[in-house]
């Protein structure tokens, strides 16, 4: 009879484990392939389709290879390690279920609905990655809440948290730029964009905030990135709604990102002992004479 891992939690087999690991390992590997295919395999780059559809807050072009690049090899990481011995029945890796899986599956049909312009279905799809981040971080927060919190060491919230939450970020601000584009595509007016660019750039906005708050300082980070990104480049702003609008949307994004990224910093990180460690040095205190 196989023994089972003494930090796997109650009500988690060894064979439940193994699964989700095979699963994660699948769709990250099939997110990869799709991703990084060369250009014309399933139809048009990110690029060209950016390029060709772009709306008044899309991001600087400078801005996507460098978050991406960090996302790919952290995450990479975090599926080397959930493989190893060591990392067997982990309940950070449980906690998470299958809400990474799904992020990474939707993301490689993403890419498919993005280069064929289906760009209706792709800011669903992109929606629904963000969606999945988002289940995937309030679980990591509730677990470490709990009464049953293990410990996080600083090379555990490098391999699980940080991916996860620059990828929920960075795919709440895309997804929602993606969502302006689909309005564009659809032939909505120049004010109706304005009005779902100032919706999307609140949204986005809160939605770092209650990261930053939830421990996930680089959740808020990414959706800070985003905003710079957006607020840099008001060309086609200027284009299509003149000086001032363009003037109000970069102030606007510039100043909304610098307040998510003071308030990423000044929250306290998630990384400490287990919560019985805490509660029995706490007993141990008390218990001592004064």
């Amino acid at each position: 009879m196989e023994e089972e891992n003494r930090d796997q939690p109650r009500g988690h087999s060894s064979r439940q484990y193994n699964l989700l690991v095979f699963v994660n390992v699948v769709a990250f590997c099939f997110n990869v392939v799709i991703t990084f295919l060369p250009s014309g395999v399933i139809g048009k780059s990110n690029e060209e389709v950016s390029n060709q559809y772009e709306t008044i807050i899309t991001p600087a072009g400078w801005a996507f290879g460098p978050i991406w690049a960090i996302i790919f090899i952290l995450e990479a990481a975090f599926v080397i390690w959930q493989c190893l011995p060591t990392a067997r029945g982990n309940p950070w890796i449980l906690g998470i279920g299958f809400w990474f899986a799904a992020a990474c599956i939707l993301q490689g049909c993403w890419g498919i609905a993005f280069a064929a312009e289906k760009i209706v279905a792709s800011a669903v799809l992109l929606l629904g990655i963000a969606a999945s981040l988002a289940f995937a971080c309030s679980e990591l927060t509730k677990l470490r809440k709990s009464a049953e919190a293990p410990e996080l060491s600083w090379g555990r919230y490098v391999v699980v948290w940080l991916p996860l939450g620059l990828h929920g970020g960075w795919t709440l601000a895309a997804g929602l730029v993606n969502v302006s584009l689909a309005v564009y595509v659809e032939g909505a007016s120049a004010q109706a964009q304005l009005v779902v660019a100032a919706v999307s750039l609140g949204i986005a906005a809160v939605g770092g905030l209650v990261a930053s708050r939830q421990m996930h300082a680089a959740y808020s980070l990414a959706v800070a990135w985003g905003l710079l990104a957006i607020g840099l480049n008001q060309a086609t702003t200027r284009e299509r709604l003149g000086e001032d609008t363009a003037q109000a949307l970069e102030y606007t994004s510039v100043a909304l990102a610098i307040v998510l990224a003071l308030a990423a910093l000044f929250k306290p990180h998630p990384c400490g002992p287990a919560k019985a460690d805490i509660d029995n040095r706490t007993l141990l205190t008390q218990a001592i004479p004064r």
